[in-house]
């Protein structure tokens, strides 16, 4: 079963994607190639999914090809499949008489198609019979009314009264888009009480849980076939499905009801309506939703008193939650809730709300609001003289427009970004005098704000909107804002200014060893001048260690080579007494004691190479390897933290830690010999001293 359901998969979607090639291809290439291979399956008798398929890809083909072909080769085989031994090559066939119905017209839909409709619709698999249910709607929007009266509706009570549970079902689900199709006059009394029954719970056909969802989702249009003049056959169904105890009956009832309000007109609105709006503010998030999300239509169906009682509602709307989504929602219809309210209330109560909206802690909200607030203040001023404006200005609107200037010196670096952001929404809206006067001049100081998406906000602001507007590009607040931007450090605020074309110089870097070395010991303003005074110095360290090393290395090789045992201890501590004070007089001319460190770590790997020559009675005649001699190797890192490090072997490495004068720690790593176990007491001694 998991396989076929696989394969059905894959079918449906090789299915899916041969009609997407089709739709792309010419209408001549669409007959000459795809058609003809789907025809082909369509006459394999051998195997039945091939004409399933082949049923399910002409009806999918059948607006995409021409009419002709579709008459000529499409028709004849559908009609030819619907009478096929196989009944999923008939259900198939059912499930696409209605998209083939609207490409052949009325004419043959009702001539060549509805036979063969209800001969499936009386099929002896109730598969098939449902299949015929669900395609009921788009057939009967093709035929004539006095087919759809005298043929449809009967076919539509057997199926209600089917035998099949599923079929019931299906046909309740079918119900109301079939009514939708037929006009108030030809809809009876008795068929719509078939349609509102199925908000009753106690209906033995309503008794599946969807069913009142279907009747709740239909109700609108049913409501528009039937007019307003029926609506008392649809009320106490309304009713039923408003109290229904699933929230989804509900929310879907709440997403309906401004289409609800525009049916039924503002008195029957108030009367039947009212009372579940109020319902639903107080119901369920999943239920409010709908209700605020198409507020501005609901209200706008309203008569102008009513209207203005629910304003106070509206605003409420945003503290009564916390969900950010129904402020974003409400925020979206900010300039149509100004458009059908007055100026006065607009003024006193929505005016207000954007402002809140538009600071709000959400960006999505903050986004949708400033998005609104030009249009909604310039409502206000439409139709006004300049008596008018002179006194909105010195009102509330002037009380607005200074509290977004005094966003512009606020300390959040937010708060002055959304100040140019609603600049950008109110440069639109008003005329530039008034922008000018109350808004442009206090953003010239973000030209150098210190948080780069503030002055990238106002660079998009000068480029795209003001240097375009002729209006704007000569004002000295404009051009004083341009000027400091193309002069801005920052890359983007650059690219932005200049526009499409512009490189913007690159960000200056440091090396990554003084990063590294300035980010792990930070240098104080009294050290910086001293910077290139170290790194002299370290250098000077550097090769000093280079030439102990060397000499130390050369020594060794002799004294192993030659077996020269007595003179071992007299030519390491000569050796390594005349390196020390080399770099002592190095690091007395560097003024650095490290390399005294690093020389007295030296001692200890060639204090192991003494003792193992001693133990082995200085007979050894092999010279140390040119890997071995590698591993003795030391690499230093930058000053004031001095690192002997080795290259990875499969020696044994050792770390030390110390500390020079100062109190600056000296860390030095390196790779010796194994000589575990070899060590006698007198050796260990004398590797002590």
């Amino acid at each position: 079963v998991r396989v076929r359901a696989y394969v059905l998969q894959v079918l449906d979607a090789a299915s899916e994607a041969l009609v997407g090639v089709a739709t792309l291809l010419p209408a001549d290439a669409v007959g000459q190639t795809v058609l003809t291979a789907v025809l082909r399956l369509a006459h394999d008798n051998d195997a039945e999914e091939n004409r399933v398929v082949a049923t399910q890809l002409l009806g999918s083909l059948a607006p995409v090809i021409t009419s002709e072909l579709c008459c000529q080769f499409v028709l004849p085989e559908i009609v030819s499949l619907a009478d096929d031994p196989v009944f999923r090559v008939r259900k198939a066939a059912a499930l696409k008489v209605g998209s083939l119905s609207a490409v052949l017209g009325e004419e043959l839909s009702a001539s060549r198609l509805l036979p063969v409709y209800e001969t499936l619709a009386r099929d002896e698999i109730w598969g098939v019979r449902k299949a015929c249910v669900e395609s009921l709607a788009k057939l009967a929007e093709v035929l004539p009314l006095e087919v759809r009266s005298s043929k449809l509706i009967p076919l539509l009570h057997e199926f209600y009264d089917d035998g099949s549970r599923w079929v019931r079902v299906a046909a309740c689900q079918a119900l109301g888009p079939f009514i939708a199709t037929l006009p108030s006059e030809a809809i009876s009394a008795e068929f719509l009480q078939l349609f509102t029954s199925l908000s009753n719970p106690s209906n033995p056909s309503a008794s599946d849980s969807d069913i009142a969802y279907y009747c709740a989702y239909n109700l609108p249009a049913v409501a528009q076939a039937v007019t307003a003049k029926r609506w008392p056959e649809l009320a106490e169904a309304f009713r039923t499905l408003a109290s229904n105890t699933q929230w989804k009956v509900r929310r879907t009832l709440s997403y309906a009801l401004h289409a609800l309000a525009a049916i039924l007109g503002p008195e029957h609105t108030e009367a039947e309506l009212l009372p579940t709006f109020e319902q639903f503010l107080k119901d369920l998030d999943e239920v409010k939703v709908g209700v605020v999300q198409s507020v501005r239509a609901f209200l706008s169906a309203l008569s102008p008193a009513s209207r203005l009682k629910y304003l106070p509602a509206v605003v409420e709307m945003r503290a009564e939650t916390d969900n950010w989504r129904f402020r974003h929602t409400l925020a979206a219809q900010l300039s149509g809730l100004g458009a059908i309210y007055p100026k006065s209330a607009t003024l006193e109560t929505l005016v207000p709300l954007a402002l809140d909206l538009c600071t709000d802690a959400v960006a999505e909200v903050r986004i949708a609001a400033i998005s609104q607030v030009g249009d909604l203040l310039s409502l206000l001023f439409e139709g006004a003289d300049a008596a008018a404006e002179a006194e909105l200005l010195s009102g509330a609107l002037g009380d607005f427009l200074d509290n977004i200037a005094r966003m512009a010196a606020m300390q959040s670096c937010y708060r002055r970004a959304n100040c140019v952001q609603i600049v950008a929404s109110l440069a639109v809206a008003l005329r530039p005098e008034i922008v000018d006067a109350r808004l442009l001049k206090v953003l010239v100081p973000l030209a150098d704000d210190p948080v780069a998406n503030v002055r990238l906000s106002l660079a998009r602001l000068v480029r795209n909107q003001l240097l375009a507007s002729p209006a704007y590009s000569e004002l000295p607040s404009t051009l004083a804002m341009a000027e400091s931007l193309r002069r801005d450090s920052d890359r983007d605020v650059l690219q932005t200014i200049h526009g499409p074309g512009y490189e913007p110089p690159r960000y200056c870097s440091k090396s990554p060893s003084r990063l590294a070395q300035q980010q792990q010991w930070p240098v104080g303003d009294n050290q910086s001048a001293t910077l290139h005074e170290d790194d002299e110095k370290d250098d000077a360290d550097i090769e000093a260690d280079v030439d102990v090393d060397a000499d130390v290395d050369v020594d060794v090789d002799v004294d192993i080579d030659g077996d020269i045992d007595a003179d071992i201890d007299a030519d390491i501590d000569a050796d390594i007494d005349a390196d020390i004070d080399a770099d002592d007089d190095a690091d007395s001319k560097s003024g650095a004691d490290a390399e005294s460190t690093a020389s007295s770590a030296l001692l200890e790997p060639l204090a192991g190479l003494r003792v193992c020559a001693e133990e082995t009675g200085g007979s050894s005649q092999t010279p140390i390897s040119a890997e071995a001699a590698d591993t003795t190797q030391t690499t230093v890192i930058d000053a004031p933290l001095l690192r002997l490090d080795a290259p990875q072997g499969e020696s044994a490495g050792e770390e030390e830690h110390a500390a020079d004068d100062d109190g600056v720690p000296v860390v030095f790593s390196h790779l010796v010999p194994k000589t575990e176990g070899l060590l006698s007491a007198d050796a260990h001694a004398r590797q002590e001293e």
